[in-house]
C-alpha cells in the first residue's frame, strides 16, 4: 500500500511500548485490507467479514498516542512521522466505524471531540501530505442541520484543498445566527470557540489569498487564545508555525493544523 518513501516516514515515528516501528507499515496496510474485504462483505453478504473490533482497538491507540505527542512535543524531530501515522489511524478509525454504523453520517464537532475524519485531515496537513489531506477532505460530509459546523466543515475542507478563494468569496453570517445552545452542559462555549476557529480559518485565507490589508498575525493570535481556553489551539497553532506563516480526537487537532 505505501511507496518505501512512504514507509520509511511511517518507520521514523515515535517508538512506543509494544509497537514494532519496522513492521508498521505492513500492520497499517494490513488493517486498511481488513477493511476493505469486510466492506466487500457486507456489499455481497450483508455481512461484515470477520471481527475487526482488533483493528479498531489498535487503530485508536496508535491514533490517540501519537496525536498526544504532535500537540505536546511541536519541536520533536520525528513530529512529522507522528503527524503522519496519526492521521493513517484516525483515517482507518473512521473508515471502520462508517462501515459498523458506529460513526455519524457527517462531520460533527462536540463540546469535547471532533469526528476522526477531521482529525486524520487536519494531522495530514500538519505532516506536510497535502495530497492525503485532500483525499480526506473531499469526502467530508457537512451537516447542513448545524450552520455553525456546516460552515466549520466546509471551511476546514476547503482550506486543505487549497480552495482559498472560495472561502474569501462565502457570505458571512452574523455571530448571533451560528452560535446557539445552552450553557449547563457547555454546548454555548464550545460553540463560541468553533466559531472563533472558523474566524482563525477565514483569517489564514485572506493571508494566503493576499488580501491587502489581511492582519497577518490575526490568524496565529485567534488560534493561540483559544488554545489557552480549551488547551485545542495546539494543532491549528503549529500547522502555521511549521510553515513559517504569519498567517478524537480533541479540539486540539483543528487549532493545530490549521496554526501550522
Amino acid at each position: 500500500m505505501y511507496d518505501e518513501r512512504t514507509a520509511d516516514l511511517i518507520r521514523s515515528a515515535p517508538d512506543l511500548p509494544g509497537l514494532d516501528r519496522d513492521r508498521l507499515p505492513e500492520q497499517l496496510s494490513q488493517a486498511f485490507a481488513e477493511i476493505v474485504s469486510a466492506r466487500i462483505a457486507l456489499r455481497d453478504t450483508e455481512t461484515p467479514a470477520g471481527d475487526i473490533s482488533e483493528t479498531i482497538a489498535f487503530a485508536r491507540k496508535l491514533a490517540a498516542t501519537n496525536e498526544v505527542l504532535v500537540t505536546t512535543s511541536p519541536e520533536r524531530e520525528n513530529r512529522r512521522a507522528a503527524s503522519f501515522v496519526a492521521a493513517s489511524a484516525h483515517q482507518l478509525v473512521h473508515q471502520a466505524e462508517a462501515l459498523l454504523g458506529l460513526d455519524s453520517r457527517t462531520t460533527t464537532f462536540t463540546a469535547d471531540a471532533i469526528s476522526s475524519d477531521v482529525s486524520a485531515m487536519l494531522l495530514f496537513l500538519i505532516a506536510g501530505s497535502s495530497a492525503d489531506a485532500t483525499e480526506v477532505a473531499r469526502a467530508l460530509r457537512s451537516p447542513a442541520e448545524d450552520r455553525l459546523q456546516h460552515e466549520l466543515v466546509l471551511n476546514l475542507g476547503w482550506l486543505a484543498r487549497g480552495l482559498i478563494g472560495t472561502i474569501l468569496n462565502q457570505e458571512r453570517r452574523p455571530v448571533t445566527e451560528l452560535v446557539a445552545g445552552e450553557g449547563v452542559d457547555g454546548t454555548r462555549a464550545a460553540n463560541a470557540l468553533y466559531h472563533r476557529l472558523l474566524e482563525g480559518v477565514r483569517a489564514l485565507a485572506a493571508v494566503l489569498g493576499g488580501i491587502p490589508d489581511a492582519d497577518r498575525d490575526r490568524p496565529a493570535a485567534i488560534f493561540r487564545g483559544v488554545a489557552y481556553s480549551t488547551t485545542c489551539g495546539h494543532l491549528f497553532h503549529a500547522h502555521v508555525a511549521s510553515h513559517s506563516m504569519t498567517c478524537g480526537h480533541t479540539r486540539e487537532v483543528i487549532c493545530e493544523a490549521v496554526s501550522s
